[in-house]
């Protein structure tokens, strides 16, 4: 009995001292590890990934970031406007207030995906950036953003292919940009422009007067097409009647034929019974 209290008190010892020493990686995280002090002191140059790792108290300090792609959003929406600082993976931000080339206030919704660099958290945290990181990224995706959606007129954000070919030049200089908080974009998403309400007013006004042009241009393209039928249609009743004369012609010339053929032949009957009956009388 004793023996048994023993091995129960020294397994529980082993789980306990092993809880102390040891540290978990979770799948979504990337583990770095700091030595307090002695040799080799400081970050070490490499990020951990999932699983089961030394952790010495007083000795290693461990940090986990997060492996999961980021998500930067500037949107008005109602329940976004609730959270405006960064929780995790996720910022939500305010639209973006941008001034187009041609000098009309724009409300803009965008959305950026992004990643920490692989290979690089521990040089984010060798920065200093371990809690700062999204905000100093949020600060600079802002500046970028501003300039160069701010270099679009008005009309270029109404056309999605302008916009699509915007996002992606921005995206290469966020990249740029981006590089040294050592974290990668992924993607850029321009989700929603807003204009004033006098200048929607001008849009609606004008996208009106488009339709309307473009309506007026069907129905000129449908007369042409109607005249093309009916003139086609012409064309074929003229070729019909021309057909049916001609036809009408060649059964009169054949029916005239016939006539003749059956006067000859009733002729020369009734010249073969005349001559017939007289020899046989004079015989």
């Amino acid at each position: 009995m004793k023996f048994l209290i023993g091995f129960a008190s020294l397994m529980l010892l082993l789980m306990i001292g092993g809880t102390l020493i040891f540290n978990r990686i979770p799948p979504a995280a990337i583990g770095i590890k700091q030595v307090v002090f002695g040799p080799g002191q400081g970050i070490v140059d490499a990020d951990y990934s999932t699983g089961i790792v030394l952790a010495i108290p007083g000795y290693h300090r461990w940090y986990l970031l997060p492996r999961q792609t980021h998500f930067l959003h500037f949107t008005g929406e109602t329940r976004l406007r609730q959270n405006r600082s960064a929780l995790g993976i996720e910022d939500w931000q305010p639209p973006l207030d941008i001034r187009t080339t041609d000098n009309n206030n724009v409300g803009i919704d965008a959305s950026l995906t992004y990643k920490i660099k692989s290979g690089e958290g521990f040089k984010l945290v060798q920065d200093g950036l371990r809690t700062f990181y999204r905000d100093r990224v949020r600060s600079a995706v802002l500046d970028v953003l501003r300039g160069q959606l701010a270099k679009l007129t008005s009309e270029d954000l109404q056309i999605p292919a302008n916009r699509i070919e915007r996002a992606a030049q921005t995206l290469e200089l966020l990249k740029t940009e981006l590089d040294k908080f050592h974290v990668v974009p992924e993607s850029l998403l321009i989700r929603a422009v807003r204009f004033l309400p006098e200048y929607e007013q001008k849009l609606q006004q004008k996208q009106l007067l488009r339709q309307e042009s473009k309506l007026e241009e069907a129905l000129t393209a449908q007369a042409i097409e109607d005249q093309k039928v009916q003139t086609q249609v012409r064309k074929i009743t003229a070729a019909v009647l021309a057909k049916e004369r001609e036809w009408d012609l060649t059964i009169q010339q054949e029916k005239s034929n016939f006539e003749v053929q059956i006067a000859t032949i009733m002729a020369t009957a009734d010249l073969y019974d005349k001559k017939t009956r007289a020899e046989g009388e004079a015989e």
